[in-house]
Order: C-alpha cells, then sequence, then structure tokens
C-alpha cells in the first residue's frame, strides 16, 4: 500500500514515504531525596509526527513545496498551521500541525535523490480545546492543578 500524505490539501510528493509519531507524556519527580517512585503527571502534550521520504533530483519542485509550506507564517509571525490528511494521523486524532524543529534535507548523488525529514507538532489538540473552554469559563486550571501537585509533595513530605 501506498502511504499517502496531504497538507493543506497539497499532496506531499516522494518516494518510500514514511510518517511516524510521538507521544510525549512528561512527568515530575516528586521523591525529594527519598527512594520513592511517586511523579506528577505534567499534562498531555501535543503529538509530534516525523515525516520522511525520498525526492529525486529532477523533482526539485517536490522539494521546494515542502519548503515553502514550512516556511509560511500566520498573520501573527507565528508558524502556518495546516490541516493534515494521512492515515497514522487520523489514527491518532490529529487534525491540524505546524512545522516544527527543523526540516533536514541532505543529498544523496548514489541515488540523485534528497533524503527529506520533516517535524510536524499537533495544533490545537483536543486537550489544549478541552483547557481553553475551561480557562474561558473562568477556570484556568492552574490552581487546581498546582494544588493536586503541592498536596502529592506534601503527602511525600510528611
Amino acid at each position: 500500500m501506498n502511504t499517502q500524505l496531504m497538507i493543506d490539501g497539497k499532496a506531499i510528493h516522494g518516494h518510500d514515504l514514511n510518517v511516524s509519531s510521538v507521544l510525549i507524556m512528561p512527568k515530575a519527580d516528586l521523591s525529594g531525596q527519598s527512594s520513592a517512585t511517586d511523579q506528577a503527571d505534567l499534562g498531555i502534550k501535543p503529538k509530534k509526527v516525523t515525516v520522511s521520504l525520498s525526492i529525486p533530483f529532477l523533482e526539485k519542485q517536490w522539494l521546494r513545496e515542502i519548503v515553502q509550506l514550512s516556511e509560511q507564517r500566520d498573520s501573527k509571525g507565528s508558524a502556518q498551521p495546516y490541516v493534515i490528511v494521512d492515515l497514522l494521523c487520523d489514527a491518532l486524532n490529529i487534525r491540524q500541525v505546524t512545522f516544527s524543529d527543523s526540516v533536514n534535507i541532505f543529498e544523496r548523488d548514489q541515488v540523485r535523490a534528497w533524503e527529506v525529514t520533516f517535524t510536524l507538532s499537533e495544533y490545537k489538540s483536543p486537550a489544549e480545546v478541552a483547557e481553553s473552554r475551561n480557562s474561558s469559563r473562568g477556570d484556568s486550571g492552574l490552581g487546581s492543578s498546582f494544588e493536586a501537585i503541592a498536596a502529592q509533595i506534601d503527602k511525600v513530605v510528611a
């Protein structure tokens, strides 16, 4: 089966297209100087998707399109959010992404192609949308999260 990726309605062309993901779930150590294993959940972070593909030298327009997408900025100067269509992104419930980290391009003279790798970060994740709704209702979530972590620290220290 041929993997297909579309960003903002534009097909991303290349050979050996591979899409992978990293789910970041940070924790804070609450053990202090003890050997306890208590940890605090630091929230759900945006998912990241890594795309790698090979683009023949003869198809430099394919590379140009990826670079142009990565350089786009919105009216505030931030990375442009894009709608993404991909099987893995659909399975992970990722609807919008921004280019993040880097776009890596390596020449491979022996096969007359560029190896391209780039990272996309989830934009407006379901967790972020829920947090935004809570803050618009007057509940920032920060106080309750801080109080929960402080209570866990107090429990460990006691």
